[in-house]
């Protein structure tokens, strides 16, 4: 054999769903978008799909790595892959409880009217579902020297799960598909000549938790695979990694997130949104951010900006759209932002009964009483992620720094802790006003007055500067 296995190592990484996860079979016979399941109808993260969020989250985060990536994840020349990804099992903690459930949306204008046929209903694994996800990772002859080049790459992998960076599935930059890893098993197996008993003891090896050599809790920033020291890891962590802001925010009054297919839908019509094993309300990432991309679009507006250009401005923050044309397809950009889902801790449902009333005549409209069920106070923390700029390119294409995008979203944060931005559905009647509920934290820290005017100013610099530079071309 030309170039033997030398070493291989098998990873077992345990923890719980921290948010939503939709893995799409690509069928629609229950939904517009039904969860892929095994034979036994139980739902799964397939291997290629954590395969390649992984390798583009490594490829992102770690834009000088190429050789040790194509040495781990393989290339499209012919060079094998040495990181086999299983399927990641899910399944319960509770016996016979359901795991998989709907969510409906819908596509809505500038007027936060609904726009036709634009309605979808998705199928997804609720968070709180335990995991468990195999990865065996293999040395040949000719990769031993990079053992600790790859050890780098897994070990950044595992952080940027732990931490919530790297997300699995459709929707993950709008808060679906993070992971919580509470545990990392490890085993070591060596096939060189002399240690045949250790291809003999991988041959019975059943991957079960008790046949490990080693098993900790996975410290982000800290811990490591192999119990050596890597110099390559610490200067890969030093330069690697996301941006978070964290802003918290209490419902100052009432929320509404609708959700029609509710367990008691004999009793109200539609209530607040509910996920999770334990039923608790949250707030979508997508109604984080429709709200505060409306928002910001007129702001840019109101800084001299024409429509237009406004809504190409924003499209290079939060994406652009397609209509279904192939022409408009082919010029799909990508959120910069991860904009995470949102639980609501305390506060309590309600129970209230409305009814239309006649504009002309001021009477009761018949057949047009309603009963919904909003959520009442609560605290709810919203955490928005964007990937550091390298020391050599400060700017992404779009000429957005970090200062300019830190401008951008405070501009729309701080409407949203006075109340001037609020979220969700029957805003007009009061609900979904937010206040402030703590001071906000730019990667864990305090933001000082001095930064945030800089970075309002870049922000405004931005919008000004990209709208002069379209005006000439």
């Amino acid at each position: 054999m030309s170039n033997p296995i030398v070493k291989r190592y098998g990873l077992l990484l345990e923890g719980r769903l921290a948010s939503p996860l939709l893995a799409g079979s690509g069928k629609d016979d229950v939904t517009d978008c039904d969860a892929i399941v095994d034979a036994e109808g139980r739902p799964y993260l397939p291997g290629s799909s954590a395969a390649g969020a992984s390798f583009h989250y490594l490829k992102a985060t770690c834009p000088d790595q190429a050789a040790a990536l194509t040495s781990l994840f393989g290339s499209r020349e012919g060079h094998r892959s040495r990181l086999y990804c299983y399927h990641a099992e899910l399944f319960s903690a509770v016996p016979d409880q359901s795991i998989v459930s709907r969510r409906d949306g819908v596509k809505l204008d500038d007027y936060k009217t609904a726009v036709k046929q634009a309605k979808y209903e998705l199928q997804m694994v609720e968070s709180g579902t335990s995991f468990r996800m195999r990865l065996e990772w293999i040395l040949r002859e000719d990769s031993i020297v990079r053992e600790d080049e790859e050890e780098a790459l897994l070990c950044v992998l595992l952080d940027g799960i732990a931490r919530g960076e790297l997300t699995f599935g459709a929707k993950s930059r709008r808060g679906f598909g993070r992971l919580k890893l509470e545990r990392v098993s490890i085993t070591a197996f060596r096939h060189e000549s002399g240690v045949e008993h250790d291809s003999l003891r991988w041959l019975d090896w059943d991957w079960q938790p008790d046949s490990f050599e080693r098993s900790f809790v996975w410290q982000a920033g800290q811990s490591t695979l192999r119990e050596t020291d890597n110099e390559r890891l610490r200067s890969l962590r030093e330069d690697s990694g996301w941006h978070e802001l964290r802003i918290p925010l209490s419902v100052r009054q009432t929320i509404m997130i609708r959700h029609y297919k509710l367990p008691i839908s004999g009793d109200v019509d539609y209530g607040q949104l509910t996920g999770g094993t334990e039923d608790r309300p949250v707030i979508p990432g997508t109604s984080w951010a429709g709200a505060i991309r409306r928002h910001l679009t007129q702001i840019i507006e109101e800084t001299g900006v024409d429509r237009e250009q406004a809504a190409i401005k924003i499209s290079q923050l939060f994406g652009s759209g397609t209509d279904g044309s192939a022409d408009n397809r082919k010029r799909l950009e990508a959120s910069l932002l991860r904009i995470e889902e949102t639980e609501i801790i305390g506060g309590t449902p309600l129970r209230t009964s409305r009814t239309a009333v006649d504009r002309f005549t001021g009477g009761v409209k018949s057949g047009a009483l309603f009963t919904t069920r909003p959520w009442v106070h609560g605290q709810a923390e919203l955490v928005i992620r964007w990937l550091k700029p390298s020391e050599e390119q400060e700017t992404n294409e779009a000429g957005l720094s970090h200062e300019s995008i830190c401008g951008l979203l405070l501009w729309a944060v701080r409407d949203l802790q006075d109340g001037v931005l609020p979220i969700g559905g029957e805003t007009a009647i009061g609900r979904g006003v937010m206040e402030k509920a703590g001071e906000i934290l730019l990667d864990g820290e305090t933001i000082d007055s001095s930064f945030e005017s800089k970075c309002s100013r870049e922000a405004l610099r931005w919008c000004k500067r990209q709208h002069k530079e379209e005006i000439r071309s």
